[in-house]
């Protein structure tokens, strides 16, 4: 089943992607879901975050894909991915 959640994959810097993932149940049509989000990497490649989003978490129904060369760092994503939840 997929659900209208909110997904970014994220390169914050070269060869270390994240993906940052609107919380599960949580408000829908808040000003920014980032405030509501919870952050997974530091991953070595897209593919590697992309793979470990379809096996542990809810799939979305869409994500957004950020190259580094495209990432602005704004104090929300700094937050999310300064405390990202370490791969195991």
């Amino acid at each position: 089943m997929s659900l209208s959640y909110e997904l970014n994959y994220i390169e914050r810097h070269p060869n270390k992607w994240f993906y940052v993932m609107q919380r599960p149940y949580g408000p829908m049509n808040a000003w920014d879901w980032r405030e509501d989000a919870f952050a997974v990497g530091p991953f070595r490649t897209e593919q590697d975050a992309m793979d470990h989003h379809y096996k542990k978490q809810i799939h979305n129904g869409g994500s957004t894909h950020i190259s580094n060369s495209e990432y602005h760092e704004d104090e929300i994503f700094k937050t999310l991915l300064d405390n990202a939840f370490a791969i195991r």
